[in-house]
């Protein structure tokens, strides 16, 4: 399940001179790498690097993309909260579909 990965992952919040071929901005801090799963190691975590099994990483990309996906959502409806785009008048049905928990990843 493990395997020792040989890589180049550099995290600054300084300037960078370029090393690694792909960066992300995460907050302030920017990472650099020289392959895309080392971007998705610095969102995901280490442990990303040690899977080899392609369903497990599968699996740890999706449950990663709710989590994110959850966080824009509740930051949008949030925004819409404090412009009284939505507000004690906004139907039960609308309130439900923008804050119903999003299902989680699991084997199976």
């Amino acid at each position: 399940m493990s395997t020792t990965n040989t890589h180049t992952l550099h995290s600054t919040t300084e300037p960078h001179d370029g090393t690694g071929q792909f960066s992300l901005r995460i907050g302030a801090r920017t990472v650099h790498a020289d392959r895309n799963d080392e971007l998705l190691a610095a969102v995901i975590g280490p442990e990303y690097l040690e899977e080899d099994d392609p369903e497990v990483l599968f699996l740890m990309r999706l449950e990663q993309a709710i989590v994110i996906a959850t966080a824009v959502q509740e930051s949008i409806v949030a925004a819409a909260v404090q412009r009284r785009d939505l507000d004690e008048t906004t139907p039960e049905d609308i309130w439900t579909a923008l804050l119903a928990e999003r299902e989680i990843a699991g084997p199976g």
